[in-house]
């Protein structure tokens, strides 16, 4: 169960209670977040006090949405977590995320974190299209999770042949989106061009081991380059 409320000086609650392990939860937790974000509020408190277990997809969601908040200059907080769930959390899903001991002091973080908060836009991708050499690179900073993200990731590789995706702020991966780089690779290499991603972390770096050999890991730009 989902339960929201607002504070003061823009900060949004949002309650978590029961066991999410399911799509379906993790669609309901995405339109929670999203819906607090879409009424301006960029600092989003996740309360996990009667939150039983979370699985790979709901923490997914608010991995995703996590960007969503930071790329405003706001943050997103776990608090009253268990000892068990934050250990799944860190080590099993690799996930960086703010964490408080209560609903209490993650709001002192809030107010302490931002002396003019102030409703904004939010927008889960960005991407910086710039040049290295021969080499278009986009930089990509958020989460490339849905079809508004792809559309973004798709124009900014339109018309390039040798692209270079900058991954260090890539938060989060869905499968979707997945499917979008794996596109991009093959419909590039067919053209005697092709995509490499440098830099990939955390839980966008698990994502792209599903995709085999495509991706190696790389971790400069330098390196990227001379892979072609």
């Amino acid at each position: 169960m989902i339960s929201t409320r607002q504070l003061d000086n823009y900060i949004g609650v949002i309650q978590l209670q029961g066991d999410f392990s399911s799509q379906e939860e993790a669609d309901k937790l995405e339109q929670a977040i999203s819906g607090v974000i879409g009424h301006g509020y960029r600092w989003i408190i996740v309360n996990c006090e009667n939150l039983e277990f979370l699985d790979l997809t709901c923490a997914q969601a608010l991995l995703s949405n996590l960007a969503r908040v930071q790329v405003c200059g706001g943050n997103l907080f776990l608090c009253s977590l268990t000892h068990k769930l934050w250990a799944l959390l860190k080590e099993r899903y690799e996930m960086t995320v703010a964490v408080a001991e209560n609903e209490e002091a993650a709001r002192v973080h809030c107010v302490r974190g931002d002396q003019a908060l102030e409703p904004i836009p939010a927008q889960k991708l960005w991407v910086w299209p710039a040049r290295h050499g021969d080499f278009r690179v986009v930089e990509m900073l958020g989460s490339l999770y849905d079809e508004a993200d792809i559309a973004l990731l798709d124009g900014a590789l339109s018309g390039a042949s040798k692209v270079i995706l900058e991954c260090s702020r890539l938060v989060s991966l869905s499968m979707p989106g997945l499917g979008c780089l794996v596109g991009h690779f093959k419909r590039l290499s067919d053209g005697g061009g092709g995509l490499r991603l440098v830099k990939a972390t955390g839980a966008a770096a698990h994502y792209l081991t599903l995709a085999g050999p495509l991706f190696p890991p790389l971790n400069s730009l330098d390196e990227a380059a001379a892979s072609f």
